[in-house]
């Protein structure tokens, strides 16, 4: 909207101040033009307050004379500056810089010249001191400077943050950021290594790091990066201890928190003074609880129930970073996925499944036989979770909580891709994560489905040959995997889940037609999710027994079923913990 439109005629002219070009308003005899606000009941200026009411608008000084005044050089000069309070106006020899006529601040005896010993000090186009580095480039901001010299460890503080804030899988969040960022082999192990180290070890880098806290920080952001920093002093010797004070204050400025980068660098300087390793209590749980970063609970909890040397043998599994990878036996061959290992530098070692292998490191994820569907990563218990339905081709299976929709791809692919694989979970996006998988791994025999499996849809009745109940659970079973694991659950959860996983088995359980098969598992090690939920199914429901595992797993598994079921440990099979139990319906097999 133009001027004119805005005032209804003709506008003032652009630039001009309020009121200009109107005709000057008669002047009252208060004093006041007319128009003017009153002056409170006062009509003429008040005679004993000098200044009061005066014509060039200023404010009274309250009874002081408004002339210059020799005790106070610089008082009520004419050009409206404050006082120096009794300094000279002047600059001073004493203190350069002083009273400079540009308005600049003082630099507090340095002079305003760079300095040779200092470089970008002074400089005229006013960026910041490097505190000691190079400038480098000309314009490089240093958000870029702390990027560009800690890119491994700005991707592992993004992804850690991403895990603590917003409660992101561990796997997932880290998969992401290695995604975002263009990261060399050496800063990918790197990244890796801080972000899993830090999640496993977070209990334990709190203990040692509190001593030198005056007060906590109570800000994830600076959290997280004094973990990284004392995981890499206790951990990674390979580190100067230089650069790990550097990096740190470099994430700290990058991440908006400058004022705290001195307190940053003198925490960590006095951290890495210590004469001795961190000394842990006597105490047995607590010392446990610290070296292993578990929860107090927790411990207690596995202890009431493996006893505490199998919670301790539990806790201090070898931590296997390895990925299990499987081929799609449809288009390509476990042989073919040898050799392109082999001939792009993986290490890999041949598993008790001849269509998998466990890879060393890598980004399989970005590959090209993983975007052709050649290959996908999936965890060798949830294989053997597959294997034990013992499909046939053409049977009708359904995968009851069946997102991301690794299980059900897998029992099309053990089918030959005939049949049908209902895929059901009952969240929308979920089921799109299984369409996606579907469709990656060519696979038109696997149908998803928006459904909740505890309330079983009636026109699935009895027309499954197989269901897969891989129920949700409290993920214990999987920690060296998924640490963020141990931090999350609670004893509440642990309370209701056995509550909602007999929900869902019993509800999968009327999909099954007499002679079909019904399979029971958990990534867990906790027996009120485990046996206890399928003993209680098995007393209410006496047409279901437990039969056949052992002759669908492997050795060495199949030497581990106790009663129809096995738990395998990562600390004797080698596998996360997993539960499975396998169960037939009476009536004529097919």
């Amino acid at each position: 909207m133009d001027n004119e439109s805005r005032t209804g005629g003709q506008g003032r002219p652009r630039g001009a101040t309020r009121g200009a070009g109107a005709p000057a308003q008669p002047r009252r005899q208060d004093g006041r033009q007319s128009g003017g606000k009153p002056m409170y009941g006062k009509s003429a200026p008040v005679r004993d307050k000098s200044g009061y009411g005066r014509p060039d608008g200023a404010k009274p000084r309250y009874g002081k004379p408004d002339a210059p005044r020799a005790d106070k050089p610089g008082y009520g000069r004419p050009d409206g500056t404050k006082p120096q309070y009794g300094k000279p106006d002047a600059p001073r020899a004493d203190k350069p810089g002083y009273g400079r006529p540009d308005g600049a601040k003082p630099r507090y005896g340095k002079p305003d010249v760079p300095r040779a010993d200092k470089p970008g000090y002074g400089r005229p186009d006013g960026v910041k001191p490097a505190y000691g580095r190079g400038s480098g480039a000309a314009g490089q901001s240093v958000q870029a400077r702390a990027k560009g010299a800690s890119a491994a460890r700005v991707a592992a503080l993004e992804a850690l943050l991403e895990v603590g804030r917003q409660g992101a899988y561990s796997g997932l969040a880290l998969d992401r950021v290695l995604k975002k960022h263009a990261l060399g082999d050496a800063d990918r192990r790197l990244c890796t290594e801080l972000f899993y180290g830090c999640l496993e070890k977070r209990l334990y880098l709190d203990y040692a790091i509190h001593p030198y806290l005056r007060r906590p920080f109570d800000d994830e952001v600076m959290d997280e990066i004094l973990r990284m920093a004392v995981y890499q002093a206790l951990f990674l010797t390979r580190i100067p201890e230089n650069a790990i004070c550097s990096e740190a204050v470099e994430l700290v400025r990058l991440r908006g928190r400058e004022a705290l980068c001195p307190v940053t660098n003198g925490i960590l300087r006095a951290f890495l003074r210590r004469e001795s390793d961190v000394p842990l209590p006597q105490d047995p749980q607590q010392r446990l609880s610290l070296d292993t970063s578990t929860p107090l609970w927790l411990i207690q909890a596995l202890q009431a129930q493996l006893g505490p040397e199998q919670a301790e043998a539990f806790l201090r599994a070898p931590q296997d970073r390895s990925m299990t990878v499987r081929v799609n036996t449809l288009n390509w061959t476990a042989q073919e996925l040898s050799q392109w290992l082999t001939q792009n530098g993986y290490s890999f070692r041949q598993t008790p499944l001849q269509d998998a292998f466990s890879v060393q490191g890598g980004a399989l994820a970005s590959s090209e036989p993983f975007m052709k569907g050649q290959i996908a990563i999936m965890g060798l218990a949830s294989m053997l979770a597959c294997r034990a339905l013992g499909v046939k081709n053409g049977w009708h299976v359904l995968d009851a909580c069946a997102a991301p929709g690794g299980k059900s791809c897998y029992i099309g692919q053990l089918m030959s891709g005939t049949g049908r694989v209902t895929a059901m979970d009952l969240h929308p996006h979920r089921v799109e994560l299984i369409s996606a998988y579907a469709k990656r791994m060519r696979l038109d025999n696997v149908r998803p489905r928006v459904a909740d499996a505890s309330q079983m849809d009636e026109s699935l009745y009895e027309r499954m040959d197989a269901v897969l109940v891989d129920a949700p659970c409290s993920g214990l079973g999987v920690l060296h995997h998924k640490p963020d694991i141990k931090y999350t659950v609670s004893s509440e959860q642990l309370t209701q889940l056995p509550q909602t996983q007999r929900a869902i088995l019993e509800s999968a359980a009327q999909a099954v037609r007499p002679g079909g098969v019904l399979v029971y598992s958990t990534c867990t090690i906790l027996e009120a999710e485990n046996a206890a939920v399928v003993r209680g199914f098995l007393k209410d429901h006496p047409e279901f027994a437990l039969e056949g595992l052992e002759q669908h797993l492997p050795e060495p598994y199949a030497g581990s079923v106790r009663d129809g079921m096995v738990q395998l440990m990562p600390q004797q099979d080698g596998t996360d913990g997993f539960f499975i139990a396998r169960m037939c319906k009476a009536g004529r097999k097919r």
